[in-house]
């Protein structure tokens, strides 16, 4: 056979909640292949994201320029909270926001030594545990960075979508209360020169439908600001099954230096090694494309 070519599709109203990788393909193969198994998917969400290549860009980063942002404090009974702190002022604190429970994620540390395995000269930047922090983040120039890995738990408002927000660390190590939130809003002042931007945290690629715009939330935030593809989820992730798939995301990265490419080569990877694997372990992330990301042929297995 020859080369799979790579396809783009637009994804409006509900469309732009459907996993098209998964889709079946058009034929009677009776091994029952779906779309990512013959073609590389991306997702443009409006067409000027497409035909918008002329806005002016500053040099390529290098390809090691990399920011992970993973395994967040949300408990004030995290071990990594100093002992005598871990109960103190609870329930004074408590009644002072609006909380909901948020599970640690272990895993996500190792989604962030993948992102990391890209720097191999010391450019790349760790921010977990007490560290990543909305505070720390917001402090940082993200276009100094090619990649940015975050690995948190995410709130969508699909009303507000200036409010949907990454979750990031609640409490310091001395169990002091933090502002938490990353909100699409925060990131209004924010210039990007980021290849890629992954969203590792639940349903990050929905939000709010707008006519011809596409979906408004956490993914078109870092889109508007300049990123040239965002990775982000379609419905609730688990943490294993997301770190192993985001392990073989980045190992395809640094090969093909494409993330449509990586993506669709990772979810191709992982149908491999667990053929009966259901479609929300190896299918949550799409890929879409900035208004600035060039859509170019990928490498894909011959068939």
């Amino acid at each position: 056979g020859t080369a799979a070519a790579p396809v783009a599709t637009f994804a409006a109203g509900a469309l732009a909640s459907v996993p098209i990788a998964a889709l079946p393909w058009p034929t009677g193969d009776v091994s029952r292949p779906v779309l990512i198994d013959r073609v590389d998917v991306a997702i443009a969400p409006a067409v000027r994201f497409v035909l918008d290549h002329g806005r002016d860009r500053t040099a390529e980063l290098p390809r090691d320029a990399v920011l992970a942002i993973a395994d967040p404090i949300y408990s004030r009974e995290d071990a990594r909270v100093q002992a005598g702190r871990r109960t103190m002022e609870s329930a004074k604190t408590d009644s002072l926001y609006r909380t909901a429970t948020f599970m640690r994620l272990p895993a996500t540390r190792n989604e962030a030594n993948a992102a990391l395995s890209l720097s191999k000269t010391g450019r790349g930047r760790l921010l977990a545990g007490e560290k990543a922090t909305r505070a720390a983040l917001l402090t940082i120039q993200l276009s100094q960075y090619r990649v940015i890995h975050v690995a948190a738990h995410a709130v969508i408002d699909p009303e507000a979508p200036m409010l949907s927000s990454l979750v990031l660390s609640r409490f310091d190590e001395r169990g002091t209360r933090l502002d938490d939130r990353i909100r699409s809003a925060d990131l209004a002042g924010k210039r990007l020169n980021s290849d890629l931007v992954f969203l590792s945290a639940c349903e990050t690629a929905l939000g709010k439908q707008v006519p011809a715009e596409g979906v408004m939330g956490l993914s078109s935030a870092f889109l508007e600001r300049g990123a040239r593809h965002v990775v982000a989820s379609l419905w609730r992730v688990s943490d294993l099954d997301s770190s192993r798939l985001v392990a073989r995301f980045y190992r395809q990265y640094a090969e093909l230096n494409d993330p449509v490419a990586a993506l669709s080569a990772a979810m191709r990877e992982e149908r491999r090694a667990r053929p009966n694997a259901p479609t929300f372990s190896w299918a949550p992330f799409i890929a879409i494309l900035g208004p600035s990301g060039a859509w170019s042929p990928s490498r894909v297995p011959k068939r």
